[in-house]
């Protein structure tokens, strides 16, 4: 009825407030073949989503999927459909008030839900099958058998403890540029920003320096890229870029006004006709 309303949302609110190094969590339901994190809820009239992550985590969230989802398949070959995977809103339903949303939004934990049964090929009849709610544990361990289902997504699972720990381990900063780099152009021209690994970009063009305060690089829509700028007239680019981990580029420190301003710089020079 009511936002965390359930006990099992208050447990789970109590372990990360108990346990402050929880930063990855997975809610596992049945049945429905959906790996998906946030946003995940969305205004019924018009289906207008809560605000997305930002373009890093979205990415870093895409990016942990693909490695989750590789090791369900790797066990009988379930195959969890694209257009079941992404933010719950977009391949779901909307879940407003489910206890990811707080995580994430409140705790920084990357949260996940996953509903289980994905779809298995069925060389017998050509087709993919998909499964069941409550599939009968021995049955066809090829097709549809709880025994299966439990192992192939405790694969995944297990996977995500790797991308956790792969996580814990990261010190190593990102970089980026703007593409197409600095230089003159004739006319306008189309830029972005590209980074060497999911990370949220932080910019501003005019003339002041980069901070978390700074807009944030976005996407345009759900499984596009980043936004495209059209440039008409001379700008500069001012950036950093911040990892899913914290790492910033360069050790780049927005919180402080020094004379190194070791941020990234690109000037767009349009020429005048």
């Amino acid at each position: 009825p009511e936002e965390l309303s359930e006990p099992e949302s208050k447990n789970i609110i109590w372990l990360v407030e108990k346990y402050k190094n929880i930063k990855f969590m997975m809610s596992v339901h049945s049945n429905g073949g959906q790996l998906f994190w946030q946003p995940g809820a969305y205004i019924a009239d018009g289906r207008i989503t809560t605000p997305r992550p930002p373009l890093g985590d979205e990415a870093f969230y895409w990016q942990s999927a693909a490695r989750i989802l590789s090791q369900v398949k790797a066990h009988r070959e379930t195959v969890v459909t694209p257009e079941n995977v992404g933010g719950s809103s977009d391949v779901l339903y909307s879940s407003a008030g489910n206890v990811r949303e707080d995580l994430y939004h409140t705790y920084g934990i990357y949260a996940f839900g996953w509903e289980v049964g994905g779809s298995v090929y069925n060389p017998a009849t050509g087709d993919w099958q998909g499964g069941s709610f409550q599939p009968e544990w021995d049955g066809n361990p090829e097709l549809v058998s709880g025994h299966a289902e439990t192992m192939e997504y405790a694969n995944g699972i297990m996977e995500m403890f790797r991308v956790a720990a792969d996580w814990g381990r990261d010190n190593k900063n990102p970089t980026s540029q703007l593409v197409p780099g600095a230089g003159r152009y004739s006319g306008p021209v189309d830029v972005r920003f590209e980074t060497s690994e999911p990370a949220t970009i932080y910019y501003t063009t005019d003339g002041s320096r980069p901070t978390l305060e700074s807009p944030r690089y976005a996407a345009t829509e759900f499984r596009e890229p980043g936004q495209v700028f059209h440039v008409t007239e001379t700008t500069t680019f001012r950036w950093f870029s911040v990892d899913s981990a914290g790492n910033i580029e360069k050790n780049y420190d927005p919180t402080k006004n020094d004379k190194r301003n070791n941020y990234r710089t690109a000037t767009i020079r349009i020429a005048k006709r």
